[in-house]
């Protein structure tokens, strides 16, 4: 799955996804939350903690609050038995490619 942080695309695999849902209030907590955990969000009645992808990938992200892409951002639920939501800016789709597609990483042969 393709989506954006700030300026920059990545991708996660859709094995990871659990759903991508509009924005939710995030729930600060005191003397916890930080610039990486944002805190606790309410999916669907279950309450998750929330992280920024762009601090941890140290993305910048635009200051421009008439970003016109406001109505594109999404949260996106990931994991299996230990579940968090990530804010991004938009979710573009699901680009699906052939296993023989794939190459190695030139930087250190994984």
């Amino acid at each position: 799955m393709i989506f954006c942080l700030g300026n920059e695309r990545f991708a996660l695999p859709v094995s990871v996804l659990q759903e991508i849902t509009r924005p939710t209030e995030i729930h600060v907590l005191p003397h916890r939350s930080n610039d990486l955990f944002l805190g606790l969000v309410n999916i669907r009645g279950e309450v998750l903690p929330c992280a920024s992808l762009s601090q941890l990938l140290n993305v910048e992200m635009p200051i421009d609050p008439t970003d016109s892409r406001i109505n594109l951002r999404r949260m996106i639920v990931t994991g299996q038995e230990s579940r968090w939501v990530f804010p991004v800016d938009e979710v573009h789709r699901v680009y699906r490619f052939h296993v023989s597609e794939l190459q190695s990483c030139a930087c250190c042969d994984c």
